[in-house]
């Protein structure tokens, strides 16, 4: 008799060995779908590697808020002192805002003061709350265009940049009844050709800084506090932002300080004009 039909024809007396040849079997099928699972995420490894590679080097090589362009270190501090700042004066300058909670305290805390500030205002912002923009302007603070949502004009096309400050160039506008005058960068990023051409469509001065408080990355107010003494020059100009609460805690302390230094706030000398049309 053929033992492998009598393995199929008696079952009952080859239990057993069945058992194995199916275990066998399964064992087999689950080494081969292992197999080609691996192979496949090794596939997909590959495949992802060269991409994944490449937005690691893009999101480094970003630029950091705070840090100025190699291409165009421009700042406003000459044009500051030429026109007349003084050596005693430095400008307080706030940006990104305004912010619903932020910026009134803020603005209580300069009027309290008799301070007069600057605040380069993005578009997105300045949009939903221009109650807020209309009080900068009411309290005799100087308005800036930020760009509509805080780009990095030097990754953008022409049309592109021309839309990010055009369309917050005519808000302000709306709002205020009043053109910009001057004009900051997000990031500091801006190159030289995009300055001329801002100047001579927009009729804008472009204004960077000397002073980065960092007060959106320090943890504390007195290290925001000990990074403005300590690189603070006579003229000089200070970045904030108005939209981080770290600043407000900052400003009371460190005021006293570089005031006991002979240091007292001024305003930007490039004041805004009485225009009301937008830049054509």
């Amino acid at each position: 008799m053929n033992s492998d039909t009598d393995l199929i024809a008696s079952p009952e007396n080859n239990s057993a060995p069945t058992r194995r040849w199916w275990r066998r079997l399964l064992l087999a099928g689950a080494g081969a779908g292992l197999a080609v699972i691996v192979g496949a995420a090794a596939l997909v490894k590959h495949w992802t590697a060269k991409p994944q590679a490449a937005a690691h080097q893009a999101a480094a090589s970003e630029v950091k808020l705070g840090t100025l362009m190699p291409a165009d270190t421009f700042t406003a501090k000459g044009l500051a002192m030429k026109q007349g700042a003084g050596d005693s004066g430095f400008h307080l300058t706030f940006d990104d805002g305004p912010h619903p909670l932020y910026t009134p305290a803020l603005l209580d805390w300069l009027k309290a003061n008799k301070i007069r500030a600057t605040f380069f205002l993005v578009g997105e912002n300045a949009v939903r709350y221009p109650e807020l923009v209309r009080r900068i302007a009411a309290e005799g603070h100087q308005i800036g265009n930020h760009t509509w949502s805080h780009a990095n004009l030097t990754k953008l096309s022409d049309a592109k940049v021309r839309s990010e400050i055009q369309r917050t160039h005519d808000v302000i506008v709306q709002i205020t009844g009043r053109a910009p005058t001057v004009f900051r960068p997000p990031y500091g990023a801006i190159k030289p050709a995009q300055r001329q051409w801002v100047a001579r469509v927009f009729h804008y001065e472009t204004v960077l800084w000397d002073v980065d408080t960092e007060d959106w990355k320090l943890s504390s107010a007195e290290a925001i506090t000990q990074r403005i003494e300590r690189t603070l020059k006579p003229g000089g100009i200070i970045l904030a932002h108005d939209i981080h609460p770290r600043i407000l805690q900052a400003l009371p302390v460190v005021l006293p300080r570089l005031q006991m230094h002979g240091l007292k706030p001024s305003s930007l000398p490039v004041h805004a004009r009485s225009v009301t049309l937008a830049a054509r």
